[in-house]
């Protein structure tokens, strides 16, 4: 038992200290593209994850999602549009309840991809985003009066997102984007996903 808490506290400190890197790193190199044009954008959708609805009477698996993000063009000769980014997805919470006993998944997700863009007409265009979510999940819930925890972790997953982007003039876009990612509880594991609308600003 201590031999496993021990591996826990090790997987996390090690998980931080490589999320802590990362950061460092994409925040390195989005200084040293200072003069680049960055932008941000704030998302609004409806999320859907992959939680364990066996046994249940009522099964909810998806929420209302929120996403910010902040993202910085990196001038390159092989990928013109590139640019990194770095955000965060709220995915909200899954539910599944019966008569005697009910349970909350909840997930959130840092993220950090590089995002690269393709012009189908001088005002929309197409993206497409890879990289990692260092995501947090939690799971909570209640066997009659008494409370139970159902676990929490967190991991660094792969993610990807799409969308289109519209834009309204040469600063302000309309975009509708989806992100994936996955997410375990210790517990219980599945994947993640969100769809929404969104406005994008560019400095």
């Amino acid at each position: 038992m201590i031999g496993g808490v021990f591996v826990r506290l090790l997987k996390h400190h090690t998980m931080r200290t490589f999320v802590s890197v990362l950061a460092a790193a994409v925040l390195a190199a989005l200084a040293s593209t200072a003069s680049a044009q960055a932008y941000i954008g704030g998302v609004i959708g409806a999320s859907d994850m992959d939680i364990d609805c066996r046994g249940a009477s009522r099964c909810d698996q998806g929420d209302v999602a929120l996403k910010v993000y902040f993202g910085l063009p990196i001038a390159n000769r092989v990928i013109p549009t590139l640019a990194l980014e770095a955000g965060y997805i709220d995915f909200g919470e899954g539910q599944a309840a019966n008569a005697v006993a009910s349970r909350k998944v909840s997930v959130s997700a840092l993220t950090f991809a590089a995002a690269a863009r393709v012009k189908f007409s001088p005002v929309l265009s197409g993206v497409g985003r890879l990289g990692l979510a260092y995501v947090d999940a939690k799971a909570t819930g209640n066997v009659g009066p008494f409370l139970v925890n159902g676990g929490s972790d967190t991991q660094l997953t792969p993610y990807l997102g799409f969308g289109l982007e519209y834009a309204l003039n040469r600063q302000l876009k309309v975009t509708g984007e989806v992100d994936f990612t996955s997410f375990d509880t210790g517990n219980e594991s599945g994947s993640v996903h969100q769809i929404g609308v969104g406005l994008q600003y560019q400095f």
